[in-house]
């Protein structure tokens, strides 16, 4: 699917022209797009959003860049963060393909335990996992998480009891949304992920994600620009909410 020739266009047109790169800048871990962005990022989305920015990108903690690449068998850190029987928090639906033990392997990181966050070692459990980072990205970001599981189409779920679920095309996605894709556009979700960066004038939605589970084999934490709102296989947005 081509873009739209809306407003905002030319706009970018005129920026590639200039040879630049949708004008986008880091701050603090967080990635505006310019600063009128930070004006309608909403504060939850801002914290969701950076939270996945560190994650996949700026974070040079060993065990944080541990996690951005899965082992044999899916095994990764974001589902076994959910399956950790430490976890208060933890959200076991939907399963898994490969057990703890089988993956044996761990990475410490933060629960919530007893209403404290506890620096712990969470060990590697496997099944696709796109849906568990972009649910632990709402998670500490401070988003609510019901109605949130394993699969990508929860976040559409999610979306559209909270009042916050936006059809690709209808809606200039914002930080911290998760984005959801149809690979196969068959209708039905196949994967989601979380925006990190927008380009606010441009009607098209031009935006930049951070998506688990992506780049072939058992899935990396990846990062994502310059993709189109209105691309053939974006399906909708989902903004995260308190």
């Amino acid at each position: 699917m081509t873009s739209r020739n809306l407003p905002g266009s030319r706009a970018r047109r005129v920026l590639v022209a200039l040879g630049l790169s949708l004008a986008m800048t880091v701050t603090s871990g967080a990635v505006f797009t310019n600063p009128a962005s930070a004006v309608v990022d909403t504060g939850m989305g801002a914290a969701v959003g950076k939270l996945a920015y560190e994650q996949g990108v700026t974070s040079d903690s060993a065990s944080v860049v541990a996690r951005r690449v899965a082992r044999s068998g899916l095994c990764n850190y974001y589902t076994g963060f959910w399956f950790d029987s430490t976890n208060d928090w933890r959200s076991t639906a939907g399963g898994y393909n490969t057990s703890a033990s089988a993956c044996d392997h761990a990475t410490s990181g933060y629960v919530m335990h007893n209403s404290a966050q506890v620096w712990t070692s969470i060990d590697w459990v496997g099944r696709n996992w796109c849906a568990d980072f972009a649910k632990f990205a709402f998670h500490w970001g401070g988003a609510n998480t019901e109605h949130l599981n394993g699969l990508a189409a929860s976040f559409k779920t999610y979306g559209t009891a909270m009042g916050t679920w936006h059809r690709a095309g209808s809606y200039i996605p914002r930080r911290g949304d998760a984005v959801m894709y149809d690979w196969d556009l068959d209708g039905d979700i196949d994967h989601v992920g979380i925006i990190t960066s927008w380009y606010a004038d441009n009607t098209d939605g031009t935006y930049g994600s951070v998506e688990g589970n992506r780049g072939g084999g058992n899935g990396k934490l990846v990062h994502l620009t310059n993709q189109d709102n209105n691309g053939a296989y974006v399906y909708g947005f989902t903004t995260p909410v308190a």
